[in-house]
């Protein structure tokens, strides 16, 4: 692959493309099957590649690694990335990868790295062993002589894996960088981003990506997209958006692209806390039932005209005078008491917020994880802030945008790894343009997976789960505890401490702790209770004997809002050919995706429910499977429309703002 540009001193990155439509993801499909059936053909080139015979009858092996990484150099810039040239130079990583990291690639993560240089989505089941087929993808693009970013989901990940996979990069004259949110010093995020491989949490890129843009500063249109391409290395930390390889992809490019990465900046408001008092305590003032109604979807309240009425009136009995002028204006002052509405009544702690250390710090909803740089704008936030009685902090206001749909559509070449990409696979290829190839398991899967049981109440629901809980900790087995929200956590947590079962939690609040608890949930009788995705990347090492015990056995107490979830899920047992189980305890009053259904069909399905042994009201195992499929379709739809409704969003802003240049 080559790069025009690099070499000229530009700042290479794809223009915008449109969004495909339905033929795109059928013709993805099409092509991923393809090169799945290749799997055979490759690994036998790679075989035949192996360079064994020259390093065991090298005098000096370090000069004859350090030939062959020259050689490889010279033939992937000449032939690119393909053919024997890239089998060549996975058979020689594969070499030094033994050599430094004790580790022999597998044929299955060869596959792997093959199709991520051929710009694919490789789905590679847990355990199979992402981390180093990346960096075997990152090795080959570097020798290359492309600048390539390894994108993953949180800086935990970023750092184990770069000081992982550090050696194997340097070893063939690589330099590894590493961005997290802990270094704020800007020359040192300059230094890291020069390297030739460089692993950066989404969130980083992105916010960096936009300080690049907003430091061009106030010219017009025309001028800002000459300086776009300009080489400014005493300005940019980014050298362009050429080689992506995003870990974890489905979270990266679907879950976390609802959300726009906005770049903020502080904003002095005259008598905040007034203000923020004085709206609370209005909006404390007006009763549900009359005086607004709420979107809980989109986290919205809109005042009636009985409730703007009664607002006036409390307006004018039960604020002071100070009060009363900072909220003079009619218009200004039931914007924000809606706001506060929301605040009040759907932004709800331990679910959507949790405090820490006297600070809110918003709970990313897929994964369940903190992120303490993110805060919600229009004074939602210092609303929350004053609800829960923390510092206040100044207001912030938009300085750039931008959709992760358009961030790394814009990459020259992407890739990705994941362990669930097939249920997205059609947003993938009309979005990002990228094939899903399923890559096989090294041994055969050996994971038990039971039919969801649905219970139609709350009560019976929990009575159930505690009671499998302990019948499986009897038992010996080691259990994993699915929690959609921190809040369902710390209940199930409280629920166990009341039977006298040990465990452990892994929530938004304890998120520091996460690889080690998860390590350890394989052991021998421990029970682990964890919100959702936490944990995801870590290895689950099974204790001793517990293989013959059936594995880890992960139960899921809320359903996901996607079948991918689901999957994740399903992919924390039965790891590299270990055994494992899996099973789902569900109820129709969970709060999540199953409440959201009609009323009408959960009704219906509440008259067609059974009575188990201790007289618990569960729906029939058919009905309930049905259940589960339906709201999940429903859910994934939802979400998706959100996101192309994002996409629309800003090519509208684009067309209206088309004078000032792309409106990031």
């Amino acid at each position: 692959m080559r790069v025009p540009g690099i070499r000229a001193g530009l700042v290479p990155e794809r223009p915008d493309r449109d969004v495909g439509d339905f033929l795109e993801g059928l013709l993805a499909r099409v092509r991923g099957w393809r090169a799945r059936r290749q799997f055979d053909r490759i690994v036998s080139t790679i075989d035949e590649a192996a360079p064994t015979s020259d390093l065991a009858h090298a005098e000096d092996r370090d000069a004859e690694i350090d030939r062959l990484c020259d050689e490889a150099r010279a033939e992937l810039a000449i032939h690119g990335m393909r053919g024997p040239a890239l089998a060549k130079t996975f058979a020689l990583l594969r070499e030094v990868a033994h050599e430094t990291l004790g580790l022999r690639p597998f044929d299955v993560q060869l596959f792997g790295a093959w199709v991520m240089t051929q710009g694919k989505l490789a789905e590679m089941a847990t355990g199979e062993g992402k981390t180093l087929a990346t960096a075997l993808t990152a090795a080959a693009a570097g020798l290359a002589g492309l600048p390539v970013h390894v994108i993953s989901c949180n800086d935990y990940l970023v750092e184990r894996d770069a000081e992982a996979m550090r050696s194997l990069l340097e070893r063939v004259g690589l330099s590894v960088g590493c961005v997290t949110g802990s270094n704020d010093d800007d020359q040192a995020r300059r230094e890291a981003y020069d390297c030739d491989v460089v692993y950066v949490t989404a969130h980083q890129l992105a916010f960096d990506y936009l300080r690049d843009f907003a430091a061009i500063g106030a010219e017009s249109g025309f001028a800002k997209r000459i300086r776009r391409l300009e080489n400014m290395t005493g300005e940019r930390r980014l050298k362009g958006l050429v080689f992506a390889i995003v870990d974890e992809a489905d979270s990266v490019l679907i879950d976390a692209a609802r959300t726009p990465f906005v770049l903020s900046r502080s904003v002095a408001i005259q008598h905040q806390e007034v203000l923020l008092r004085g709206v609370l305590s209005l909006a404390a003032g007006l009763d549900g039932e009359s005086d607004f109604e709420s979107e809980s979807r989109n986290f919205r309240c809109a005042l009636s005209d009985a409730g703007r009425a009664k607002l006036e009136g409390l307006y004018e009995t039960t604020l002071d005078e100070a009060t009363q002028a900072v909220l003079h204006h009619p218009r200004l002052r039931a914007q924000w008491v809606e706001r506060a509405l929301a605040v009040l009544h759907l932004y709800e702690r331990e679910t959507h917020y949790v405090v820490h250390e006297g600070k809110i710090d918003i709970v990313d909803q897929p994964s369940g994880r903190r992120m303490p740089d993110h805060a919600w704008d229009h004074g939602v936030h210092q609303l929350v802030e004053c609800k829960e009685g923390c510092a206040i902090t100044p207001r912030v206001e938009p300085v750039a945008r931008i959709s992760g749909q358009r961030l790394f559509s814009r990459y020259l070449h992407l890739a990705g790894m994941t362990g669930t990409a097939r249920a997205a696979q059609d947003e993938l290829a009309r979005v990002y343009h990228l094939d899903c190839v399923v890559v096989p398991t090294r041994l055969p899967v050996r994971r038990e997976s039971h039919p969801p049981q649905v219970f139609v109440h709350a009560k019976d629901h929990w009575s159930h789960v505690l009671e499998r809980i302990a019948e499986l900790r009897e038992a010996g087995k080691p259990v994993l505890v699915a929690t959609r929200t921190v809040e369902e956590s710390e209940s199930l947590s409280a629920a166990l401490t009341g039977r006298g079962l040990s465990h452990r939690v892994l929530n938004a609040s304890q998120d520091r702790e996460e690889a080690d608890v998860i390590a350890q949930a394989g052991r021998a009788g421990r029970i682990t209770v964890a919100t959702n995705m936490a944990g995801r990347g870590t290895d689950i090492l099974l204790g001793p004997g517990v293989e013959e015990l059936g594995g880890l056995h992960v139960v899921s107490i809320e359903l996901g809002e996607s079948r991918r979830f689901d999957g994740q899920l399903r992919g924390r047992c039965a790891r590299q050919g270990d055994p494992g189980s899996f099973e789902q305890i569900l109820c129709l009053e969970d709060g999540g995706v199953l409440e959201r259904l009609p009323h009408w069909i959960r009704a219906r399905a509440a008259q067609k429910c059974l009575l188990d042994e201790r007289n618990r009201s569960v729906i029939p195992i058919t009905l309930g499977k049905a259940l589960v499929w339906f709201a999940q379709q429903a859910e994934e739809r939802r979400s998706a429309q959100a996101r192309r409704s994002l996409v629309r969003q800003q090519r509208e802003w684009d067309s209206v703002l088309a004078f000032a240049g792309p409106q990031e």
